[in-house]
């Protein structure tokens, strides 16, 4: 069941960690080799503030030229990323590396 009460901002953030050295927009299979931490990730919507995190084990990330133009991607340790065309904003923690 769910409640939706009428009157409450409803927070709309979704944050979702890539585990997996390449970017995919494609959602949940089922076959349990999902490169993301939950089943609604990636999330790139206009209707959601998207964050997209990174695993901290990952030194390179492939994103096959896919626009990611509604999420804010967070960096929080040094990392590369291969092909990255576009993403809302870039947040880069304090003396962290960024190579694009």
């Amino acid at each position: 069941m769910r409640f939706c009460p009428n009157g409450i901002k409803l927070n709309k953030t979704v944050i979702c960690t890539l585990n997996d050295m390449t970017y995919s927009p494609s959602s949940y299979s089922g076959r349990g080799d999902y490169i993301f931490n939950y089943p609604h990730c990636p999330c790139d919507d206009n209707r959601t503030e998207c964050i997209l995190n990174i695993q901290s084990s990952l030194e390179s990330v492939n994103f096959n030229i896919v626009n990611i133009s509604n999420t804010i991607l967070h960096i929080d340790h040094e990392i590369t990323l291969f092909n990255f065309e576009y993403a809302k904003q870039i947040s880069v923690d304090d003396n962290v590396l960024l190579k694009i």
